[in-house]
């Protein structure tokens, strides 16, 4: 994080002119940097001008225009955008890893329903899902709209919706993605079922600019220093080595506990009591499930999601509160564990964790102050510490 991967991938894309590249991005914000720092190449960002963003990507391929979009809008491709892709031999430059995978909503007994009505069928070779009536319209226009749009399969008795299957990296001439800690992605796990070949880069700043190298292992810094509040009262809420996972925010906002308004009060009395800092210096994370609950003065809209990542909106933040302890996603932990793969939780929880610490100050290389009641998450981020910094004893 900080390393200059993206300073990295615009002197990449400025140097190598007999390329086409398109960079894929969570924020339009950062769709403008890369037209901007690469102007020589005629970056373009797809809009609405054609009706809509597809249409307007579509035109922009054929063109054998370099593009920069977000991730969101890949998500809605078609075999129309895979054959552009292909034929104007595009290279990827995936800035963060993408969501791999969500878990449909839909009832085995539904499934097989829609089977026997065929009003879908299972592709032998793929699982995946095709839609096969046209024209329909009834109880299941949202799950059509997401099989027609998307790669839907049937797999373990459940539909999957993979977002950017392994068939949308296929037609790039070459895929390059930005990210810290790939090992702990899903992503990661994705490609190692599949047998991709992968090649880990490191970054190296000479002579004023950032470039890529095959050293892939970072060198220890001086990391900024993070004061993790030491308070034994506001903590032990999150002694239990299970406690503030997503399953204990939502039982306890559920069954509306005690300890839920205790996390409630802890908070408030870090960012009033503990620490000083203007509302816009704080700096919060939770699970959707309790946010709300746990909202209060100085603090209600200072919450981002607790796996933010890419976005430089916080980094005059200073004093910051995650309130999670981050486990796999059940189904998704289950899915590649059936194919064996055991997916690394600490490494997870850890990624997710100084990811979203990075979103702060400490981008910049200023101290930051810490409320983080799980003592797991504690006890990760004291060894994360230890490993990439120059001051191990540092705290």
């Amino acid at each position: 994080m900080g390393s200059g991967k993206t300073s990295a991938a615009i002197n990449k894309m400025n140097f190598e002119t007999g390329k086409r590249f398109i960079f894929l991005t969570q924020f339009n914000d950062e769709t403008l940097r890369i037209r901007n720092s690469c102007s020589a190449r005629g970056f373009v960002v797809p809009d609405n001008y054609e009706g809509s963003k597809l249409r307007s990507l579509h035109t922009r391929l054929k063109n054998g225009e370099n593009i920069a979009t977000t991730h969101a809008l890949f998500y809605y491709y078609t075999e129309e955008t895979l054959d552009y892709i292909r034929n104007g031999n595009y290279c990827l430059v995936l800035d963060e890893v993408i969501e791999i995978v969500k878990f449909l909503e839909v009832s085995q007994d539904d499934i097989m329903s829609l089977i026997d009505s065929k009003l879908v069928e299972i592709e032998p070779s793929t699982n995946r899902v095709v839609w096969m009536k046209d024209g329909y319209s009834g109880i299941w226009n949202d799950l059509r709209r997401e099989i027609d749009s998307t790669f839907v399969t049937y797999e373990d008795g459940r539909l999957l919706v993979w977002m950017m299957p392994l068939e949308m990296f296929s037609v790039f001439k070459e895929v390059l993605i930005l990210t810290y800690m790939f090992k702990a992605q899903y992503q990661y796990y994705y490609f190692l079922m599949h047998g991709v070949e992968i090649e880990y880069l490191g970054v190296e700043h000479k002579n004023g600019k950032y470039f890529f190298t095959g050293n892939p292992s970072p060198a220890k810094i001086h990391l900024p220093e993070i004061h993790i509040l030491d308070d034994a009262a506001l903590n032990q809420v999150g002694d239990n080595y299970f406690a503030l996972s997503s399953s204990w925010h939502r039982n306890e906002h559920g069954n509306n506990t005690e300890l839920i308004q205790t996390l409630k009060n802890n908070l408030y009395n870090y960012f009033t009591n503990k620490v000083p800092g203007k509302s816009e210096e704080r700096l919060w994370a939770s699970y959707g499930s309790t946010e709300n609950i746990l909202r209060g003065r100085g603090f209600t809209k200072r919450h981002i999601a607790f796996n933010m990542r890419a976005t430089n909106d916080y980094s005059d933040c200073a004093y910051l509160a995650y309130l999670v302890n981050v486990f796999p996603h059940v189904d998704t932990q289950r899915y590649f564990e059936k194919r064996g793969f055991t997916i690394d939780r600490d490494a997870l929880a850890t990624s997710d964790m100084v990811q979203w610490l990075w979103r702060s100050r400490l981008r910049k290389g200023q101290e930051v102050w810490l409320y983080l009641p799980s003592r797991r998450m504690r006890e990760l981020l004291h060894k994360w510490i230890d490993e990439v910094s120059l001051k191990g004893e540092q705290r």
